[in-house]
């Protein structure tokens, strides 16, 4: 939803999501164009919303590297040149 509603209000509106599952390895990749600065406190992203409830905005992203942390999987989040871009690696679980 945040990455739809930023390239919304971009100039370019441009939005890309990559799902691929590849031996034995799950692959996302969203990326999308936004406008405007980023707030960051140290390597986590603030909310740039106007409305700034600490219990509605602001731990998406969190609660994404919370899992995926969980699984043993691995994340980048990266924003250059008004692209804002999260990759994202899930390995399978192997059963016995």
């Amino acid at each position: 939803e945040n990455a739809i509603q930023a390239a919304r209000h971009s100039k370019e509106k441009k939005l890309f999501l990559l799902l691929k599952f590849e031996k034995g390895m799950l692959f996302i990749n969203v990326w999308n164009t936004y406008e405007g600065g980023l707030i960051k406190n140290g390597k986590d992203y603030l909310t740039t919303k106007k409305k700034k409830k600490a219990e509605q905005h602001g731990i998406g992203l969190k609660n994404v590297e919370r899992v995926i942390n969980s699984y043993h999987g691995n994340i980048e989040i990266s924003d250059t040149d008004n692209i804002f871009d999260v990759k994202i690696m899930l390995y399978t679980l192997s059963m016995k």
